[in-house]
């Protein structure tokens, strides 16, 4: 059954369906977000494998910045489309929602575009000529940066249309397996490889994710968006999506301040067991993940439609389910991080600590429910995004103090922190302000 058919269900559903749905909707999420992983920690395992020592660190350095920079060119026009596109299409007004997805690929294509240039050259002239194969890794990704953008906004748009299989498949399979196929044959012919040709590998599985996302697009959308006159609301759009810019922006920075500060502080090197760590214990969350992509837009067709005992449902369901998964990877993690670390590198081990406390700051992160989505899809994007930008600045302040001290766990321990500290902000504001518990009870949940 197609995503949209199982999401249009949903929305006339009695509890009963509604469990339905979310477990339907989170098996095919959790399908390809296990596909995904895989890819993922296949990448992590070449790349450790066929790059020198600091050279792997150097390729996760430039990614990390692009992702900022790509997140700038987007300025939030993804998930404005994840929030109009749905309601456009509701109400029959195909004519905007064809204008909000071609005004968003010309938006974020020429804001990148300037983007990739500035830094270009900016590399030109900071980086030293001794170091030019840093500058060509750099100057790759620049190359990368438009369709890193288009691609973004081309998964935002097939979310909104309900596609979120299609949505996932094209964001988190297609260029990972782009990036892993020629590594992994490189690998079996006992071959290393540069970050620069890293780079490559990466550009080359961002361009074809970016045209079988368009290709997607083309096919699934109603008949009525592929023909009707485009009608624009740039401004409108605009101001909805600079707000979600910043949430997105900030969630981002929160969870690679550590790598970033690392980087800069004792060197590319070190980034690449602590970057292995911080992917391995992202696995707790990896049932919220599943399930908060299906969640989503039924939080916001829940809210606004104000029913309220619907809406109560699906964040405890959300957040029970996630807990079923979370607790029992966090101590499977805790228990053997240090064996699953040397999997990829000997070296790496010395990141095993760290990955404990991330696993501590990833189940927390768990219990708290769905917060961000009932801030970003309840229109409270100033408040989360003021709140995380509280907790990125919490971040940058103990890894100034504590990276010196305690080296990589001192970093652990800095985002560990503000993890917690703004998670709980988030439970408390939505609690008091809008009067919804977020976190885990599942005797409502059996009880129903």
């Amino acid at each position: 059954m197609s995503s949209t058919v199982v999401t249009e269900r949903a929305s006339q559903g009695t509890s009963s369906s509604l469990t339905k749905l979310l477990a339907r909707g989170t098996s095919i999420s959790l399908l390809l977000r296990i596909a995904a992983q895989l890819l993922a920690f296949a990448s992590v395992l070449l790349f450790a494998r066929t790059m020198e020592k600091g050279q792997y660190g150097q390729y996760l350095y430039v990614v990390a910045w692009m992702n900022i920079a790509a997140m700038i060119g987007v300025i939030g026009l993804n998930n404005a489309n994840v929030r109009f596109l749905s309601d456009y299409v509701a109400k029959g007004n195909w004519g905007k929602a064809r204008g909000l997805f071609r005004r968003s690929i010309q938006t974020v294509f020429a804001l990148s575009i300037l983007l990739a240039v500035a830094i270009a050259a900016v590399v030109w002239f900071v980086v030293p000529i001794e170091q030019r194969s840093l500058a060509v890794t750099w100057w790759i990704a620049c190359l990368a940066l438009p369709m890193m953008a288009a691609t973004a906004v081309i998964s935002g748009s097939l979310r909104g249309l309900k596609l979120i299989l299609w949505s996932k498949f094209t964001e988190v399979i297609v260029r990972p397996l782009a990036v892993v196929t020629p590594v992994a044959l490189l690998f079996y012919y006992d071959r290393n490889i540069t970050p620069a040709l890293a780079m490559t590998f990466f550009m080359t599985g961002t361009v074809l994710s970016a045209l079988l996302g368009i290709v997607v697009w083309r096919r699934n959308t109603p008949s009525e968006i592929r023909t009707a006159p485009v009608e624009y609301e740039t401004k409108g759009w605009l101001k909805t999506s600079a707000p979600l810019l910043l949430v997105s922006a900030t969630f981002y920075l929160i969870n690679q301040t550590d790598t970033l500060m690392i980087g800069a502080f004792l060197g590319l090197e070190h980034t690449e067991g602590y970057s292995t760590a911080s992917r391995i214990a992202a696995l707790v969350a990896f049932g919220m993940m599943g399930i908060q992509s299906i969640a989503g837009p039924l939080i916001s067709e829940a809210y606004w439609s104000k029913r309220r005992h619907r809406l109560d449902r699906i964040l405890n369901m959300t957040a029970c389910v996630s807990v079923l998964f979370a607790i029992p990877t966090a101590l499977i993690l805790m228990f053997f991080g240090s064996a699953l670390l040397s999997v990829f590198r000997a070296d790496f081990t010395s990141a095993s600590t760290s990955l404990t406390i991330l696993c501590a700051a990833q189940l927390f992160n768990t219990i708290t429910g769905a917060t961000g989505l009932m801030m970003t899809m309840t229109g409270r994007e100033k408040t989360i995004a003021i709140v995380i930008a509280l907790g990125v600045l919490l971040n940058i302040v103990l890894n100034y103090i504590l990276l010196p001290l305690y080296g990589i766990t001192g970093a652990a321990i800095a985002t560990c922190v503000a993890s917690i500290t703004w998670n709980a902000i988030i439970v408390v504001y939505v609690y008091r302000k809008m009067e919804y518990f977020t976190l885990p009870r599942p005797w409502l949940f059996l009880a129903k």
